[in-house]
């Protein structure tokens, strides 16, 4: 067996993982329950493929030191796979379910773990998990494979569970996550029969890219048009800030004689005013804000409550480009109404409350400006 072959297998899938944490990272989409798990999974994934190296490393050298290192390294090697796969079932539940109470009541799938501790430290005095002879070589014990078992028991029970929850998901969700449980599967029963082959966790590795790019990247969390946040996005935003119980601001807006500027000049022109609308926002709002498109011509701004001018700032900021923009223009120009609401820590209010709120403030200013233009009218 080439083990260099099969450590670059493992420093592969481990550059791809830190990659792909990277981006769940800068795209700023681990405020998300299922990229929390998900980076969870990353993250174990990492250290079990490090630790799978180190267990194989010191294996077969005559000396104290590699003795004690290579029975620590197989013995972590053996209880980070449980909190892998308890992991691993967990995103593939919440993605069936959405459901985090459902997951503590289930204990987020750890009930593994607490079997392997109980068996690892078993291990120390019967070696019927594996052993280290006077040679220093690592020897499967005979409860090996019913370890082996369990995991895979648990990995065909997320199967079946998705597969009769399908008429409930969305096709490519399907699909995604029958794969994200299907790999490991195979990849841990090829290592189960073909010992030294080291793929099971790179395979794990596979399985978290194919659920990201299929499930994370494909689920409509950014706008077509305007390449801000969709709804969706930002309701489980919403949604994490609320539970949290942390304090927040939001800002409605909504474009005035909107469907007058589609009837008159066309969709493509309203097209035109949303994507320049959405750039100037965009250039408005401060780094650390939520920022999305949350209906045809209405923009919602979730902003944490860091300093209490950041909202008064940001829409002084957003009238001054406005009113350069509009000087340019000749024919069609950029007008809005917006509505401001604030939950703060503690309070007894509901996103859905603060949005409300907004929405009223936004309409009564558009009440205002009609009022206006009917009595500019009866002037004339």
């Amino acid at each position: 067996m080439n083990f260099d072959m099969s450590y670059s297998l493992n420093l592969y899938t481990l550059v791809l993982l830190a990659i792909l944490w990277a981006t769940i990272s800068i795209k700023k989409e681990d405020f998300k329950f299922s990229s929390k798990l998900l980076k969870l999974v990353i993250t174990f994934t990492i250290m079990i493929l490090v630790i799978e190296i180190l267990s194989w490393a010191f294996d077969g050298i005559n000396a104290g030191y590699a003795k004690i290192l290579n029975y620590t390294f197989n013995l972590l090697f053996f209880l980070s796979g449980p909190i892998i796969v308890g992991l691993f079932a967990s995103y593939v539940d919440y993605m069936n379910y959405r459901s985090r109470d459902r997951l503590k009541k289930r204990l987020y799938y750890m009930q593994l773990f607490v079997l392997f501790l109980t068996l690892g430290v078993v291990n120390i005095f019967t070696g019927i998990i594996f052993s280290i002879d006077a040679l220093n070589v690592y020897t499967r014990g005979a409860v090996m494979n019913y370890c082996f078992a369990s995991v895979f028991v648990l990995i065909i029970y997320m199967l079946g569970m998705t597969f009769s929850n399908h008429t409930h998901l969305e096709r490519e969700v399907f699909i995604s996550i029958f794969i994200f449980s299907l790999i490991p599967l195979v990849g841990g029963i090829l290592q189960m029969f073909f010992f030294g082959l080291l793929i099971m966790w790179a395979s794990v590795g596979l399985a978290v890219v194919v659920a990201y790019v299929y499930t994370e990247m494909t689920n409509n969390s950014k706008d077509y048009l305007t390449k801000l946040y969709s709804r969706q996005i930002m309701t489980e935003y919403l949604e994490t800030l609320e539970q949290n119980d942390e304090c927040f601001s939001l800002i409605l807006f909504d474009l005035d004689d909107f469907k007058e500027i589609n009837d008159t000049y066309g969709h493509r022109e309203g097209d035109r005013i949303l994507i320049h609308f959405s750039k100037i926002l965009r250039d408005s709002v401060p780094k650390e804000a939520m920022l999305g498109r949350i209906g045809g011509d209405e923009f919602l701004v979730i902003i944490k409550c860091i300093n209490p001018d950041v909202v008064r700032n940001l829409l002084d900021k957003l009238i001054s480009l406005i009113t350069k923009y509009n000087q340019d223009q000749d024919k069609i120009k950029i007008q809005f109404s917006h509505g401001v609401g604030t939950r703060q820590k503690g309070q007894d209010v509901s996103a859905d409350d603060v949005f409300i709120t907004c929405d009223k403030l936004m309409y009564a200013e558009k009440d205002i400006k009609k009022g206006r233009e009917k009595r500019t009218v009866i002037k004339k």
